[in-house]
């Protein structure tokens, strides 16, 4: 009977999940690449695992919301639904496979809130999403490197950025797209949109590994961006940093948007890349 990983089911946020989880995961298979992994969690976030995952599970949770999936947990789910998906889930696979290893979070009391349930030096942020959604990004976009941005709200910082792009002639070198975290799509810097359907996080991986840059407030994107090697500048709060950047990842980071920020913006792109664009050629 051949051999298998369990991964789930993963019921908390996002950035706990691409951090803290989905990392373990891609640490397993590259240092067992025999054994077969099956992972449950929501469809969304199946390219945090790509490649790596032989068996992808879409978790539905009726009461399922962002605003209550704090840490490694959904608020309000009961610990006995969440007990019943694990079984549940072991069950699936246990008549087919013989289960090495079942790893999920322990939500138990505080336990949630344990950062590093899962070793912090087994973690590999090598992350590959599926090669259907790298071909969508190679065919939809041009082969310029880009440089993505997370507009803030109620502010002129899209003009200073567009004054920025057409003084310095920066369009003619790199491709500006904006990203909407909440809406989960892509525009260029005319507003436009880039294609409707590029909303799944393996497109925004893909897309972040081809970026120069990456320029907006403190978020999951910019997170994201420094585990991918991707410099950032970026702005919030400063007392709160909780980041992880496990490759000092260049991050420039203001409380505020500076006024200064076009002179960091060209003193970036004139620095050495932090990593060699991917997927250019």
């Amino acid at each position: 009977m051949k051999s298998i990983f369990l991964f789930g089911p993963f019921t908390g946020s996002l950035s706990w999940e691409f951090y803290r989880f989905a990392p373990h995961a891609i640490f397993m298979k590259k240092i067992y690449p025999k054994i077969k992994i099956a992972v449950l969690t929501r469809s969304e976030r199946f390219d945090l695992y790509g490649q790596y995952a032989d068996f992808l599970l879409p978790l539905k949770i009726k009461e399922d919301n962002v605003q209550n999936q704090v840490c490694f947990k959904l608020r309000d789910f009961k610990t006995s639904e969440y007990d019943k998906l694990v079984r549940q889930f072991k069950s699936m696979y246990g008549k087919r496979f013989d289960v090495e290893k079942h790893y999920y979070p322990d939500i138990i009391d505080y336990r949630y809130k344990l950062r590093w349930q899962f070793s912090k030096s087994r973690m590999n942020y090598d992350f590959r999403p599926r090669n259907k959604n790298i071909e969508t990004i190679r065919t939809i976009l041009p082969k310029k490197p880009f440089i993505l941005v997370t507009p803030p709200y109620n502010t002129n910082f899209m003009q200073i950025l567009s004054s920025c792009i057409i003084k310095n002639k920066l369009h003619k070198k790199y491709l500006f797209l904006t990203y909407d975290e909440y809406g989960g799509t892509f525009k260029n810097i005319n507003n436009i949109p880039i294609n409707k359907n590029a909303s799944k996080i393996g497109y925004l991986i893909e897309i972040i590994k081809r970026s120069r840059l990456v320029i907006g407030p403190k978020s999951d994107l910019t997170h994201l961006s420094l585990l991918l090697k991707c410099p950032v500048i970026s702005w919030g709060d400063k007392t709160n940093l909780n980041l992880i950047n496990p490759f000092d990842t260049r991050i420039v980071l203001y409380n505020n948007i500076p006024d200064s920020i076009e002179k960091d913006i060209l003193k970036e792109l004139k620095m050495k890349k932090n990593r060699e664009i991917y997927n250019c050629i």
